[in-house]
Formats: structure tokens, sequence, C-alpha cells
């Protein structure tokens, strides 16, 4: 947890000069540290586990919309939501654990909700400019083919 707690240090310390890609590498290895030790973690300490895989997804979404690039910063919401939900149908998870996965789902959907209330526009331009870029992949792709 150290480890997690130094890398993640250093992430915001980049994500405040404005170096943005530092800050992802950065909570990248912090969110891979948090992973690897949180089957070991939770066992123990079912808040920190839980809450060093989430503030590292919710750092990654943050960096992510920084560089302008929303809809990673959005898959990461999801990402974090999908880690909750792989957790809570564990059958060895007891109820105090259920409960503070369900507030953190809670937390995170509301932290989402935001998010995608303030890039609402933004969102939907660049997630337009991305179904575009498929088309015309596909396309070329066709062409080709034939």
């Amino acid at each position: 947890m150290q480890h997690w707690e130094k890398l993640t240090r250093k992430a915001n310390i980049a994500f405040s000069n404005q170096a943005y890609l530092e800050s992802v590498d950065l909570n990248l290895s912090a969110l891979l540290t948090a992973q690897q030790e949180f089957d070991q973690r939770f066992d123990v300490d079912a808040e920190s586990a839980v809450a060093a895989n989430i503030v590292s997804y919710l750092n990654l979404a943050e960096s992510y919309a920084a560089m302008g690039d929303l809809l990673t910063a959005n898959g990461h919401y999801e990402s974090a939501l999908n880690f909750l939900n792989t957790i809570v149908i564990r059958p060895s998870i007891n109820r105090e654990q259920t409960d503070l996965i369900h507030r953190t789902l809670n937390h995170v959907r509301f932290e989402w909700d935001l998010f995608s209330q303030s890039h609402r526009n933004e969102l939907s331009m660049q997630l337009s400019k991305k179904n575009v870029e498929k088309i015309s992949i596909s396309s070329v792709s066709t062409q080709v083919i034939h």
C-alpha cells in the first residue's frame, strides 16, 4: 500500500504541474499496484483496498479529461463501476463489505454523472467523431477487400 501511496502522490504532483501524460503513467502504475495487492488487502482492510483502486480509476479519468480526451476519461468511470460490480458478486463477501461496495458504487455513479453533465456536448462531439472514423475505416477495409 505504501508503494501505491507514493505513486499516487507523485501522480498528483504531476497533475498539479499540468504534466498530464506523466500523471497518467503514474496513475496507471498505481492502479496496477492496487489491483495486484487487492485480494490480499481486501480480506484485511476492504475499505483501503477498494479505495486504492477507485481513486486510481478516478485520477486517470481526471487526467484524461484535463488532456481533453473525454472518451477515455469516460471509460475509466465505467471501468471503476465494472471493477466494483465484479467484487460485489463474490460468494465470500460479507455484509459489511457489500455495504462498502454499494456506497462506493453510488459515489462513482455520482462522480460520473457530474462528469457527464459537465462535458455533455464535448463528449457527444468526440463520440460522433469516433463513429465517423470507424465508418471511414470500415469503408476503406471494404474497398481493399473487393
